[in-house]
């Protein structure tokens, strides 16, 4: 049966082959989002340089399986690997999944955080950072009662911590606007704080905190290239960097099994590849672009072509080729 579109998907369509600037497509699940958007490929011009962002890597396999099937060239990534990328062609990035839990566990830097954490800590009824530290010293000769109000509130400084990194990683997903309504309306969303039950004056503390530890990250991200999973997308936004990569080629491996010992013009032969063997490797490479080498294997003369993956192909050339050159050059020498 062939594909009729909805009247909504129909507006799609036109706003891809006429509209200008972002479209944004409001659906609930099982609405056929991803249907929609791959049917969208077939109503732009030139689908060479489509990209196409997916959440995580399953979606992003599944997508690129899909768009295989059907013979579309479009490059499938995920959001991550994108801004990986991005981030990848102007600086060398290394990562550390641990990066601002780093650098909460730096004492130099913690201590910067005395003042805001001893706020919150005020807040709550709990002791301050030097009360902490005055009965950590005398840990053996404490009451029950001190105790108890030491383990209290040394927690919630964990907790706080812990509310800190979270609040760190939303605002770098969701890209947060710097300011208090929208520090407000990511917390609640995201149930940051654990409940709506937090007054004002705790979140303008939790967010003078979350600005002094995102500024130090950035600050390691760009004088040592240490980023994290959130980095790669927050960063290339931060530092304004814009993709260079142009989308358009497509690879497909192909190995001529015919050759000679001398390269060059001079050593060239017009029958060469007459009724010789060939190899291609399609790997992920839309269908359309494997039957173009295929077909031009045929106009060229081979008389058989052989598809396979990377690594039979090594592990066939490995035996075929390069064994005999080995043993080649161990009976010469």
């Amino acid at each position: 049966m062939a594909f009729e579109p909805t009247s909504a998907q129909k507006i799609i369509y036109d706003f891809v082959e006429n509209g200008t600037g972002n479209g944004i497509i409001d659906a609930v699940a099982g609405a056929g989002k991803t249907t929609t958007l791959m049917e969208c490929v077939k109503h732009i011009p030139d689908i060479k340089d489509v990209l196409y962002c997916a959440f995580n890597t399953s979606i992003r396999k599944e997508i690129q399986r899909k768009f295989h099937l059907k013979g579309y060239s479009v490059s499938v990534k995920t959001i991550h690997s994108l801004g990986f990328q991005i981030l990848r062609s102007y600086i060398p990035v290394k990562i550390n999944k641990r990066k601002y839990s780093d650098i909460l566990e730096n004492s130099v830097f913690f201590e910067s955080l005395t003042q805001e954490i001893n706020q919150l800590l005020n807040i709550h009824g709990f002791l301050t950072i030097e009360q902490i530290k005055e009965l950590q010293n005398r840990k053996s000769n404490l009451s029950w009662d001190e105790k108890n109000v030491l383990n209290e509130s040394t927690s919630f400084v964990k907790e706080i911590s812990h509310n800190l990194l979270a609040i760190n990683d939303k605002y770098r997903l969701t890209l947060c606007e710097q300011n208090f309504a929208g520090y407000k309306n990511m917390v609640d969303h995201f149930l940051l704080l654990g409940n709506e039950d937090y007054s004002n004056a705790e979140l303008k503390v939790y967010i003078i905190l979350h600005q002094k530890l995102l500024k130090e990250g950035n600050s390691i991200a760009t004088s040592h290239n240490i980023i994290d999973y959130t980095d790669m997308l927050y960063l290339p936004m931060l530092l304004k960097m814009d993709s260079k990569v142009q989308y358009g080629f497509v690879f497909v491996g192909f190995h001529p099994m015919a050759g000679k010992e001398k390269n060059g013009f001079d050593a060239s032969e017009a029958d060469l590849f007459l009724g010789a063997s060939s190899i291609i490797i399609p790997g992920n490479a839309p269908r359309d672009a494997v039957n173009t080498v295929a077909s031009l294997t045929s106009k060229i003369g081979f008389g058989r072509v052989i598809f396979t993956t990377p690594e039979e192909h090594d592990r066939m050339i490995a035996f075929t080729s390069q064994l005999p050159h080995v043993l080649a050059c161990a009976y010469v020498f």
